[in-house]
């Protein structure tokens, strides 16, 4: 699947700015190439949340996630939230709500 456009929400812009740089680096650099390559790596959510996917991975051992949903018609991929793991899901529905 190619043709997709990565779109980043403020909160998301928010909540990455206070992890560490190495987290940035991936949530900014890396995560955008890998969601293009492959729009459902991450996990359907359910509930509430279960227009959301959530991709999950390591830095420095620290589990971390990652909040997104698919625009299937534009092509769009929109980053909504990204966090420590813990607590992660408590604090999505909080961003979601501002």
């Amino acid at each position: 699947m190619s043709g997709w456009r990565i779109f980043i929400t403020p909160a998301a812009e928010r909540a990455v700015r206070k992890l560490p740089k190495e987290v940035q680096d991936f949530v900014f650099a890396q995560f955008p190439g890998i969601v293009k390559e492959n729009p459902l790596v991450g996990e359907l959510l359910s509930g509430p949340l279960s227009w959301l996917r959530s991709y999950h991975f390591l830095i420095k051992g620290k589990p971390y996630r990652i909040a997104y949903s698919l625009d299937y018609k534009s092509r769009k991929i929109h980053i909504h939230y990204a966090d420590y793991r813990g607590g992660f899901y408590e604090r999505l529905k909080q961003a979601l709500r501002k």
